[in-house]
């Protein structure tokens, strides 16, 4: 299981600090239907990779065991997504470039490509996020929705606009609260 926490630093910091980051405590098992309500013990680190505009990094990520469901929870920053290398902040960088901008998807990646000297983001790439997020544009209104935001439309336009204003890391950790999933998965 997953488990976001915002850390309020940067990923520039994060991999700097390496292990010493300041992670909270699980006094309760977050899996659902788990009735252990002790601290969860440490269960090790796992490397993963970031990749941001102008940086790759390898971080760590925190895991925690709990001993009566006999699972383990990851502590993901909320500058991350499950399963994806590139930060939300440089997907919503490229849709933004890609479906406010009109630019041409090629054009996307050779800028990006202009940026940082080892980097792997493709067209396909874009088309992949594009689509993930047209078909999550439902959850997203629905989340902006309960907190009073509303919109007359699903345009991707708007809702990319709204999570720019909303602060990327803060709406990835309350919408995946919300919703159980990531905005992108």
């Amino acid at each position: 299981m997953v488990v976001y926490h915002h850390f309020h630093i940067t990923v520039q910091e994060y991999y700097r600090r390496g292990k010493q980051n300041l992670f909270p405590l699980f006094l309760t098992c977050p899996h659902p239907g788990c009735l252990y309500r002790q601290r969860l013990r440490f269960h090790d680190f796992y490397q993963r990779n970031v990749l941001t505009i102008h940086d790759s990094f390898v971080i760590f990520i925190k895991r925690y065991y709990c001993p009566s469901y006999r699972r383990t929870v990851s502590l993901l920053p909320s500058f991350l997504a499950k399963r994806f290398q590139y930060t939300p902040a440089l997907i919503l960088f490229v849709l933004f470039r890609k479906i406010i901008t009109i630019l041409p998807s090629v054009r996307i990646v050779n800028q990006l490509k202009d940026l940082s000297v080892r980097f792997e983001f493709s067209v396909q790439h874009i088309r992949f996020y594009r689509r993930r997020l047209s078909a999550n544009l439902p959850l997203i209104t629905g989340f902006f929705s309960a907190k009073e935001i509303l919109f007359t439309q699903n345009d991707p336009i708007v809702l990319i606009r709204q999570i720019s204003r909303y602060c990327l890391p803060r709406f990835s950790e309350e919408f995946f609260s919300f919703n159980g999933c990531h905005f992108l998965e």
